[in-house]
């Protein structure tokens, strides 16, 4: 039996995950099936329609219920750099992904989706988790197609091979600026989307304003009223204020000099020093640029 039919007989039970090449040239995540267990009644059909084999043909053409986006999906067999994962295949106690087609329990197969779709749920709530992070902290705000991305590209295989917790901050850096690995890493920025980046670095810059004057109120707060320096000291506080205040429009001009990402996370006001380290990996200390480095593959970003 071609390799390509054994996949696509494991998902007629089984849910797995699989990466490939859009016609963009991005790489996006699915997860699969065709299980009728699994697809929706009235997609059912859909699905199975282009899928009909041969005897001893090959598939020309992969025709998947993609419970991620909630949709058909058709990808050609070949020229697309499709890759398959298959998880917690220790729960089987099988090694390679063919013995899956010798499991006929159907509870256990039935507990082996539900952990699949866990895996799914895990590493989807932690984009969430960002989004909300980012949005109470800065302000931002995200569409539901921009949240879509992260969470797809947290599934690629990119990021896959690691648990949420251990690579969300290269994510978490990308959403915070709304750009993506390959705009922040090739060499060709464009203009729009650099601008994107820094109305989002703008929003960062507010937020440590705020504060910064909230400090300052607390320090108000501790004066000594009846202190002779009183009236001077609450005078400096408040021209401290009002220098903050003015960071937003007098630091345009600095931003509009940054023509790289590194550019614009190294370039911070004076009065907010110290900057907070988002060019700084959390918790590895690493370079961010350079981690995401270290996680793309080159052959889809030359």
């Amino acid at each position: 039996m071609h390799f390509q039919n054994v996949l696509y007989e494991i998902s007629r039970r089984f849910l797995y995950t699989i990466n490939y090449t859009n016609d963009t040239g991005e790489r996006v995540y699915a997860l699969v099936t065709t299980s009728p267990e699994i697809v929706p009644e009235d997609m059912l059909s859909k699905v199975l329609s282009g899928t009909e084999l041969e005897a001893g043909a090959g598939l020309e053409e992969f025709v998947f219920w993609d419970l991620f986006t909630e949709t058909v999906l058709r990808i050609p067999v070949r020229g697309r750099d499709i890759s398959f994962k298959f998880d917690r295949l220790d729960l089987f106690s099988v090694e390679d992904p063919e013995d899956l087609l010798c499991i006929t329990d159907q509870g256990a197969i039935d507990n082996y989706n539900i952990e699949i779709v866990g895996i799914h749920n895990k590493r989807r709530q932690a984009i969430i988790d960002i989004q909300t992070e980012l949005c109470a902290d800065y302000k931002m705000t995200f569409t539901e197609e921009e949240v879509m991305y992260y969470i797809n590209l947290i599934n690629t295989h990119y990021f896959a091979e690691y648990e949420p917790h251990q690579t969300s901050y290269p994510i978490k850096l990308c959403m915070l600026l709304k750009s993506t690995p390959y705009k922040l890493l090739r060499g060709e920025v464009v203009e729009q989307d650099l601008n994107t980046a820094k109305d989002q670095w703008m929003l960062v810059i507010k937020h440590h304003i705020e504060k910064a004057k909230n400090q300052l109120d607390l320090e108000v707060a501790l004066l000594d009223k009846e202190a002779d320096t009183y009236e001077y000291d609450l005078e400096e506080i408040e021209i401290i204020k009002n220098l903050l205040d003015e960071i937003p429009e007098d630091f345009i001009d600095d931003l509009d000099e940054c023509v790289t990402y590194n550019d614009l996370l190294e370039t911070w006001p004076p009065l907010l020093l110290p900057a907070p380290p988002f060019i700084i990996d959390q918790p590895s200390g690493m370079n961010v640029f350079d981690k995401l480095r270290n996680r793309i593959e080159r052959k889809f970003y030359d």
